[in-house]
């Protein structure tokens, strides 16, 4: 069967090669096609319409085609699942926004020990910069934070979770199961969330009192 050479829509992986493991015919200028991406092994289907200017490949040689879709006179009109560009919350700091998609991009790959590890990473940098003050490990930086009033109780175990199985995967041989990455980006992305993007929305709804409205 042919190949298709395009960014899979699940992981980071650009211009890599899709083998098609299966092509219905729907009618005589439409196909469906299923792939498995040879990075991270997720399925993706595909519609395909035959190009009408071009001479091509039939459908019965379809299914035997050793080659690129783009030799077949096939056209793609539409992937499933969509490519999502992965982006962090919005108003937190770029050093911080930086390794949340590095960590976001290694989960969706399966690179599950490189994920925990920028995880942690992208927990220490916000709690540096929300807590400038803080002193001593990362441990005693989330405790005096969260005694300070910047983290709810929730969060605070939150935290040590991400910064536990951070430690783990930096240090132990034993991979993180892909239940822990997954609590571990959705912990760290509400956490941003909690600490930048909710306050800026809060702040931009706030209305400005008039100069005469000011307390003497």
């Amino acid at each position: 069967m042919p190949v298709l050479v395009h960014d899979c829509p699940h992981c980071p992986a650009n211009n890599v090669s899709l083998k098609a493991v299966l092509i219905r015919q729907r009618d005589e200028n439409n196909v469906t096609a299923h792939f498995i991406c040879q990075i991270c092994s997720k399925p993706i289907g595909a519609w395909f319409r035959r190009d009408a200017n071009r001479a091509g490949v039939s459908y019965s040689s379809l299914v035997s085609f050793d080659g690129s879709f783009t030799d077949t006179g096939w056209v793609m009109e539409k992937m499933w699942p969509e490519k999502r560009n992965t982006e962090a919350p919005s108003n937190v700091p770029l050093p911080i926004a930086r390794n949340f998609i590095q960590a976001e991009h290694a989960a969706t790959a399966g690179h599950r020990e490189s994920a925990g590890m920028t995880y942690r990473r992208v927990l220490e940098l916000t709690i540096k910069d929300r807590f400038p003050t803080g002193k001593g490990s990362l441990a005693r930086r989330i405790h005096d934070y969260a005694a300070a009033g910047g983290l709810t109780d929730a969060m605070k175990e939150w935290a040590d979770t991400v910064r536990e199985i951070g430690n783990e995967t930096a240090h132990d041989t034993t991979e993180p199961s892909e239940e822990d990455i997954q609590d571990l980006a959705a912990f760290t992305r509400v956490m941003l969330e909690y600490l930048y993007t909710m306050p800026a929305k809060v702040a931009a709804r706030t209305p400005t009192p008039p100069p005469g409205d000011a307390p003497p």
